[in-house]
């Protein structure tokens, strides 16, 4: 059997290979337009396979194609060197003429493309060249024809210099494309489609200059405080601003560097947005407005950036170097706050339980001098003395300063802080000393307050109230079973009470039953609880869980309440968590095996004909399937051993679980593979993924008794019927051919 494809050839040459399909027609997708080169005329088209002979031969004349080049590219600019015409961002007329010197006619429409270059040459993939506009023509170009375009451009910003013009002819409309790239227009050469213009002097426009036009200021401002500079701008350039849109920036420096140095520190920033501003013109005031630091002293140089972000250029007017210094200002370091803490002892837990949670309250008062009216923020911290190893951190709380609804205003306000916390559970009974710490770190600024006067404490004791669970099993009149077989169900029960003096510190926790044994450890069931257990309280929990596949013998059904230990409990804490109680796992098992070996009709067959199958299953064991469904898989073999080698055909599904002696029959059609022949045993395995614990595997393979005769599938012989094509054609040009 030989794969085989139609081939289109033209004058010997294969155009191209096209799939096609038993008894369908060869669609246009797969191919069926072909670009023909300029051959002498007639050309043959043969159809034919790819191994018998020639089928079908069609003539198709051929006609010359085009071929478009550019020329008397010309423009409205003066000659290079002489002064007195463009300028930079001016209005260029361009004319060009675009003529076929090709030996045929083009089809259908196309661009051109004006570019604007330093070099009368394009880079060969473009990237590099700044396109100005496109030009389309509509109408066929016969071979001699041409037409002459005139053209206006706008020419880029901010250059100077000799420049040309180059105009590609056929081009890309949009994205890039390379020198050479074939697109509308199919022709002989497409290497000469650009031509260029003579090299014209381009000027520079009169550019804007912005400047300060501001005396030199000195300035007195309280740290913290908000601080504003007026700023006023002016354009001492001869030309207006190409955006009315830029940003200045305001920066304190100790140093009069003409550069923002590493230390220098942003104040603020202004934006100016409207028509750009004119040559000689100057612009309103306009506030930068920031709030100095905090902790801020001595005389600081303020430094101007006008246009921050280089958004109006600027170009032959000293760049964009628009760093300017505004002068001084002298910052005078306010008194700083005054902060102190009381604990509100109400709505303070004072009495600890380890384990358990505890809630500190507490007042933070701050005097109102004037830095404070600055937005602040600082962290208050809950901090326990006495303890073993050294004082413990258990809390902390983020403050700041408060902003006045509507008004945004920053206010001076006392403030109420609170944290809940668990208390540790490696504290021993005894007394303690709780600290609240206000403003550690200094975030608030304080000056030279004590820092003893942010510290407010409280005496606390802590006491062993323990919590204690105890699971029990056969704790009613349902006991737990004692014995079982490898995958049958069983319910398991189990109470957890907590027989300590105090309710579970947390609310939710896992208990979890396993199966031990020598040399096996089997999670059987994890359960959770929800809900906090009271001292004395109990809850019952259950699980139905399947024996797993372990060996005849005696193992332990060990029940653990609180398997990660989330319940803080103290002695005997958690070593009663745990109950145990004896199960045996018996050697019964269920055994699946082929009772009524596969049988098939017809006798014989034909290579993809089906082929009915018929076989039977039995459970000779003494339990149930531990499962309900399960897979037997049906296979052709040379053989009678189920190997590697043998064709898997198809499978049937077993649904519900199969008791002891119990048996089912299945059946089905299977298709036989196209590709074999000879003779091939029937074979079924069922259970083939082995879902069933069985005592047995061996016996779940049956062998048909007799072998089926597969006759081989005759080979197809495509033969090519008719051809059509037209009876002539333009070279360079689609063809289309359908057989």
């Amino acid at each position: 059997m030989y794969p085989r494809a139609p081939i289109v050839l033209l004058a010997g040459l294969a155009l191209a290979t096209c799939s096609a399909v038993d008894g369908q027609p060869v669609t246009d997708a797969i191919g069926r337009e072909y670009s023909l080169f300029e051959m002498p005329a007639p050309i043959p088209i043969v159809v034919t396979d790819a191994v018998s002979t020639e089928v079908s031969v069609h003539f198709v004349d051929l006609t010359p194609s085009a071929n478009l080049v550019v020329s008397n590219v010309a423009t409205s600019g003066l000659a290079c060197g002489t002064s007195g015409g463009l300028e930079s961002a001016d209005t260029i007329s361009i004319t060009y003429t675009v003529t076929n010197v090709g030996a045929g006619p083009t089809s259908g429409s196309w661009q051109d493309s004006v570019f604007f270059t330093g070099v009368p040459a394009l880079s060969p993939s473009l990237a590099s060249e700044t396109r100005l506009r496109t030009s389309p023509f509509v109408a066929p170009l016969p071979a001699g024809g041409s037409y002459t375009r005139t053209i206006t451009a706008t020419l880029p910003e901010d250059v100077i210099g000799c420049r040309f013009i180059g105009v590609y002819t056929d081009a890309r409309p949009l994205g890039s494309f390379a020198v050479g790239d074939p697109f509308d227009v199919a022709e002989t050469n497409e290497i000469d489609n650009s031509g260029f213009s003579a090299g014209f002097q381009i000027e520079l426009a009169p550019q804007p200059d912005l400047v300060p036009q501001m005396p030199p200021l000195t300035l007195i401002a309280g740290s913290g405080q908000p601080f504003t500079v007026d700023v006023l701008i002016a354009n001492a350039g001869a030309g207006p601003t190409d955006s009315g849109t830029w940003t200045d920036r305001v920066y304190l420096s100790q140093d009069t560097n003409p550069s923002i140095s590493p230390g220098d520190l942003f104040l603020g920033q202004n934006t100016r947005g409207g028509a750009p501003l004119a040559g000689g013109a100057v612009d309103g005031s306009r506030p930068v407005t920031g709030t100095l630091p905090v902790v801020l002293t001595g005389t600081w140089n303020l430094k101007l950036v006008v246009d921050a972000l280089a958004q109006v250029s600027e170009a032959d007017t000293g760049g964009e170097d628009n760093l300017f210094q505004l002068g001084t200002v002298n910052v005078i370091q306010l008194p700083g706050a005054d902060i102190t803490a009381s604990i509100d002892a109400l709505g303070t837990t004072t009495q600890w339980t380890p384990g358990h949670p505890a809630t500190v309250t507490w007042n933070g008062s701050i005097a109102s001098p004037l830095v404070v009216n600055v937005f602040q923020s600082w962290v208050d911290r809950v901090r326990l003395v006495g303890a073993p190893g050294g004082d413990r951190i258990l809390a902390q709380r983020s403050q700041t300063t408060l902003i006045e609804p509507g008004t945004g205003d920053v206010l001076v306000a006392s403030y109420l802080g609170n944290r809940t916390f668990i208390v540790p559970t490696d504290l021993p009974e005894g007394a303690y000393t709780l600290h609240v710490d206000l403003n550690v770190g200094n975030g608030l600024y304080e000056g030279s307050d004590d820092p003893l006067l942010d510290t407010a404490q409280i005496a606390v004791n802590v006491t062993f109230d323990p919590t204690n669970l105890i699971p029990a099993v056969n704790f009613d009149a349902t006991p737990l079973p004692t014995s079982g077989f490898v995958g049958q169900p069983i319910t398991l029960r189990w109470r957890v009470t907590n027989s300590g003096t105090r309710e579970t510190a947390v609310s939710a926790w896992s208990d979890r039953v396993r199966i031990v044994g020598p040399g096996v450890d089997l999670a059987l069931a994890s359960v959770g609880h929800v809900g906090v257990l009271a001292a004395g309280a109990s809850y019952i929990a259950s699980a139905v869980a399947a024996i797993p596949p372990v060996s005849a013998s005696t193992y332990s059904l060990v029940f653990r309440t609180d398997v990660s230990n989330v319940v803080f409990e103290q002695a005997p804490g958690e070593a009663d968590n745990v109950v145990n109680a004896p199960f045996v796992v018996t050697a019964d098992l269920s055994d699946l095996e082929i009772q009524v070996p596969p049988f098939f009709t017809p006798a014989s067959a034909t290579a993809g004909d089906l082929l009915q199958v018929t076989f039977g299953v039995q459970n000779s064991g003494t339990t149930p399937t531990n499962v309900a469904q399960w897979t037997d898989r049906v296979y052709l073999s040379t053989d009678t051993t189920l190997d590697g080698g043998d064709r898997f055909i198809g499978s049937r599904v077993r649904a519900g679980a199969l008791a002891p002696l119990g048996t089912y029959s299945a059946s089905g059609s299977f298709a036989i593979p196209t590709d074999l022949s000879g003779r091939h045993f029937v074979i079924v395995n069922t259970d083939s993924s082995a879902q069933v614990f069985e005592e047995d595997e061996a016996n779940n393979i049956g062998v048909s008794a007799t072998s089926i005769d597969i006759q081989a599938l005759p080979l197809a012989d495509l033969r090519v019927a008719t051809v059509t094509a037209p009876s002539t054609g333009v070279s360079g040009q689609p063809l289309t051919i359908d057989w």
